[in-house]
């Protein structure tokens, strides 16, 4: 019983460790990367000027029981910029438009920026957390494309809670007694990346789980290896008319003993600040998007994701959202003329007396 409570629990782990099960992909999958590129990239961070901050949640296969899910929270900003200073912020929505159009890109000039996320992991029993920091230079490869690379540290943490375990045996001593101690495993990780951009162009590519931590809980070995994942992805907007983009963009996912995965879709910005999208997970799924900016700062994506029939667990389909928020210095217009016809009054010399004692 002993030795196959050992073999049950290291089948599990390496079941727990793939939510897509299709491609053995080890870390989380999202539909609204395209919205969200430093996701899998800590390079891809500081693109605008602005102080960007996304909470997204995945709910995969949702009418089945022990179904993965995801949950993320990100950010990243400038500290520092030529253009814009130490602070690296720039002016953000001037005209204080509840559905307002998202900033272009900056290029140009060197750029350092920071930035951090979450990410839990989800299935079953099983639970894989992880928090990374990150740090990136960017700067003008050409006069209208900028280069950033990126390296991201962190923690991750996998654990299995038996309380959502289900046992034949419910009185197995083997497992109570793993269940009774510590059932988890801290390890550090890094990801790196680079990114190529301009305000239509992106190009990403990315590796994570550098260090490829063997699983090993409560002084059990597995065979299970976080393995070393690779990302690339590049998108183009093309301009239809004046307020009509076109932005088709695609995703490979490679991961060391598994088959590549490739993500082909497209999505119509309105205006730069409405847009609509279809996505194609080859052999795996189709994913209709949807998201906008609302609210003066925040955005709101949305994706529905049904899996394609050979690989279809469930008849639910997978929802996913994801908020954000962007800030910046507000320009205060008002404030400005004021500040202005004050400064231009002060500045104004004085008429010459009329000297009445003077002679004609």
């Amino acid at each position: 019983m002993k030795q196959f409570s050992k073999y049950l629990i290291c089948f599990g782990l390496f079941s727990g460790l793939m939510t897509e099960h299709a491609f053995a992909q080890q870390e989380a999958q999202f539909s609204n990367y395209i919205h969200n590129p430093y996701l899998f990239n800590p390079a891809a961070g500081g693109m605008m000027d602005v102080i960007q901050v996304d909470l997204g949640y995945r709910n995969q296969w949702i009418s089945t029981s022990g179904n993965p899910t995801s949950t993320f929270l990100t950010g990243h900003f400038q500290v520092g910029s030529k253009n814009q200073g130490t602070t690296g912020i720039g002016e953000f929505n001037i005209n204080r438009e509840n559905v307002y159009q998202t900033p272009n890109r900056s290029i140009g000039s060197l750029k350092h920026v920071v930035g951090g996320k979450f990410i839990n992991d989800a299935i079953g029993p099983f639970q894989k957390t992880s928090v990374f920091g990150s740090y990136a230079v960017h700067l003008p490869l050409l006069q209208n494309l900028n280069m950033g690379v990126g390296l991201a540290a962190g923690w991750g943490n996998f654990q299995i809670n038996p309380n959502k375990t289900i046992l034949h045996d419910p009185n197995d001593a083997t497992f109570n007694q793993f269940a009774g101690q510590t059932a988890r495993q801290n390890n550090l990780d890094l990801q790196t990346g680079i990114v190529l951009y301009n305000n239509r162009f992106l190009f990403s590519l990315s590796a994570t789980q550098l260090l490829k931590p063997t699983i090993s809980i409560n002084q059990i070995e597995t065979l299970n290896t976080l393995n070393r994942h690779l990302f690339v992805m590049s998108s183009y907007r093309f301009e239809i008319s004046e307020k009509i983009d076109l932005e088709p963009f695609a995703f490979l996912k490679a991961v060391q003993n598994s088959p590549i995965a490739l993500d082909l879709g497209a999505r119509i910005k309105y205006n730069k600040s409405i847009w609509g999208g279809l996505q194609y997970k080859t052999g795996n799924s189709f994913a209709v998007t949807a998201g906008m900016n609302f609210l003066r700062n925040f955005s709101l994506a949305y994706a529905f994701e049904y899996g394609a029939k050979a690989t279809r667990i469930s008849n639910a389909g997978t929802h996913e959202v994801q908020i954000g928020i962007l800030i910046g210095n507000n320009r205060n217009t008002d404030k400005e003329i004021k500040e202005s016809k004050k400064k231009a009054g002060e500045e104004t010399p004085p008429a010459n007396p009329v000297d009445n004692n003077k002679k004609e």
